[in-house]
């Protein structure tokens, strides 16, 4: 099977240049470009069945230079510091769990020195301690399961928010936009995106329409590759993203246990069904790495396309 062409179409609207990549199976084993748009190439190794897709050269509406890179910008600047916040969680729970002996000194510290001021504070902070002691112990114990639980949320949100933003970017801000979005499989007739609420409803619109069912990284190239985007990732990566997706669903709808439909999309869950997910340290860091991977592959990848100002 051939990789997607990517066509460029004029002003008379006749076909200006086109290009046919090598075989997705090669551009996979050996991370290959695909083809050429406005002199810029990038991988696609992800399996998917993308169109052979029309972008009509277009102008830029918005006074913002920089409206293409937000989204991504965004997510990655989300990303690290989540990623932040989280270690510095970690490094307070660890001094939590020596609350009593801490406070305790404290509050006797200000007792014997006659402070008044922040007494009443001090003496509920060491009343709770053995509590948050406890607390902290389990946590820690835990592997940081539920700090770990709660940003792969995060972060995976911010993926998912950084490609819808990208392409509602591209519908508000490019007057070639209703063009692209004719293009097959979409047909998807439109003169004027008059609101961003209008951009939205039309990015589900395309979500659903190049949905491929169980693989959502995927459904996510075939959605930026019909805009002439691109977030090359090696194959073992968009494993990784898959299970990240998988667990996250389970996480938030799933009463945080894997079901079925995880064990369909991965595999690998199978022996895990039924089972409570618990996300390990090492676990999210394999996560947080695919996550940024993407991430990073999509800005590099805005930044060389057409609609990048040069």
């Amino acid at each position: 099977m051939n990789a997607p062409c990517l066509t460029r179409v004029g002003a008379d609207g006749r076909a200006k240049e086109a290009g046919v990549g090598p075989p997705l199976d090669e551009a996979l084993v050996r991370g290959g470009p695909t083809p050429a748009f406005y002199g810029t190439a990038t991988a696609q190794p992800i399996v998917g069945q993308h169109p052979c897709i029309t972008v009509s050269t277009g102008d830029v509406t918005s006074p913002n230079k920089g409206w293409i890179i937000e989204a991504a910008g965004n997510a990655v600047k989300f990303v690290g510091e989540g990623t932040m916040t989280s270690a510095l969680l970690q490094r307070a729970l660890i001094h939590l769990e020596g609350g009593q002996a801490l406070f305790g000194s404290v509050l006797r510290l200000m007792q014997h020195r006659g402070i008044e001021d922040g007494l009443a504070a001090a003496e509920r902070l060491f009343a709770e301690s053995p509590f948050n002691e406890q607390t902290a112990k389990d946590i820690r114990e835990s592997d940081y399961a539920v700090l770990n639980a709660y940003s792969l949320v995060a972060i995976w949100g911010a993926l998912e928010t950084c490609i819808e933003d990208t392409i509602v970017s591209i519908l508000v801000n490019w007057s070639g936009a209703p063009a692209i979005l004719t293009n097959a499989p979409l047909h998807i007739a439109i003169t004027t995106l008059a609101t961003e609420d209008d951009a939205r409803r039309i990015y589900h619109k395309v979500e659903n329409k190049l949905r491929i069912a169980g693989n959502i990284v995927a459904t996510y190239d075939a959605v930026l590759a019909h805009f002439a985007l691109s977030a090359p990732v090696t194959p073992a990566t968009a494993d990784v993203l898959r299970e990240a997706n998988a667990l996250r669903n389970c996480l938030l709808h799933r009463g945080g246990r894997v079901d079925q439909r995880a064990k369909r999309e991965v595999p690998s869950l199978a022996l895990h069904e039924g089972e409570v997910v618990r996300i390990s340290s090492a676990s999210y860091l394999r996560f947080h790495d695919a996550v940024s991977q993407w991430l990073v592959a999509l800005l590099r990848s805005v930044t060389t396309s057409i609609y990048f100002p040069k």
